[in-house]
């Protein structure tokens, strides 16, 4: 099942957190609503934000998590809902299948299959001084599609990574094997999500209640968590 409108996504499929890539991620996440921005405006932009957000960061050149909070203010400047959903669940990426949203995940890739993971009680998209250090292996997927077969789920990245979980197990957290992709098969970790639309907040909540509500089945409703504010 398709989720959002990823599809419209011009990008590339795996985005470093130095700030150069990020900037130019803003645009291309803009893009699928059929919003521009301007090369001069987005740097303009960017460094106005990032001198007053990104405190402990010596270079903007460099992969770094705490950048991320630089790109919430840009989306949020331009009208922009981000938001995270609390738990990142299959059944919560099926029920936003049918809005303009586009979700994106950050996956820490374990090199060469050194797995060591970070606690759950340590992720979190904002938890930013605990995953900081090892920012140099987290990069950002654009979540594609999400396919549910009982109690499984794929989640195909951008990139065309497929991460395979329980289907109502969050996805923060546990340590997936996953295939496809660019490079060989690995071992990676979701340690957080954010989706940006032009919808607000209201709607969406509204939208992911509803879903839930004609479920066959009892699972608690995934919060929608304001990012960036």
């Amino acid at each position: 099942m398709p989720t959002g409108i990823a599809g419209r996504y011009p990008g590339a499929g795996r985005i470093d957190l130095s700030g150069q890539s990020l900037r130019d991620a803003v645009g291309y996440i803009v893009a699928p609503f059929g919003d521009s921005v301007s090369g001069i405006s987005l740097d303009n932009a960017w460094e106005r934000h990032w001198s007053t957000l990104s405190a402990g960061v010596e270079s903007s050149a460099a992969p770094d998590i705490k950048n991320l909070s630089v790109v919430f203010a840009l989306l949020t400047e331009m009208r922009y809902t981000v938001f995270s959903l609390e738990p990142f669940t299959c059944d919560a990426l099926q029920a936003l299948s049918g809005l303009s949203v586009v979700v994106i995940a950050a996956v820490l890739h374990f090199p060469k299959r050194d797995v060591n993971p970070f606690s759950q009680a340590d992720l979190g998209v904002q938890s930013f001084a605990l995953i900081s250090p090892r920012s140099k292996d987290i990069a950002l997927h654009v979540v594609t599609t999400t396919t549910a077969q009982g109690e499984l789920c794929a989640v195909r990245l951008h990139d065309g990574l497929v991460l395979q979980g329980g289907s109502r197990e969050s996805l923060v957290g546990p340590v997936f094997p996953s295939s496809g992709g660019d490079g060989p098969s690995e071992y990676c970790q979701i340690v957080g999500n954010f989706a940006v639309t032009r919808l607000p907040r209201f709607e969406i909540e509204a939208h992911i209640e509803e879903w839930f509500a004609r479920v066959p089945y009892t699972q608690a409703t995934p919060s929608v968590v304001p990012v960036g504010q």
